[in-house]
């Protein structure tokens, strides 16, 4: 998820809230701060300035959909697995 502040952009982690304990991922908090650095790399690439970026992980303190509904089943295998 993204979000305009100011002159810069916030880009926001998030994951589902399913635990997980991966070598490459030990925590959702990892893979959320993966999720949003890599956002911001995919910007800096395109030439958007370091300075203008922000990244932030949620993990799942702040999930976008539940997994408990089935429209927020779905969202949780749009990231790493």
């Amino acid at each position: 998820m993204r979000r305009s502040v100011k002159t810069g952009e916030l880009t926001l982690g998030h994951t589902d809230k399913v635990p997980i304990n991966k070598r490459l991922f030990p925590s959702n908090w990892e893979r959320s701060a993966a999720r949003a650095s890599g956002v911001v790399r995919l910007f800096v690439d395109q030439g958007i300035s370091k300075s203008r970026l922000v990244a932030i992980r949620h993990a799942a303190n702040l999930p976008i959909a539940t997994n408990d509904a089935p429209e927020g089943a779905g969202v949780q295998s749009n990231g790493f697995r």
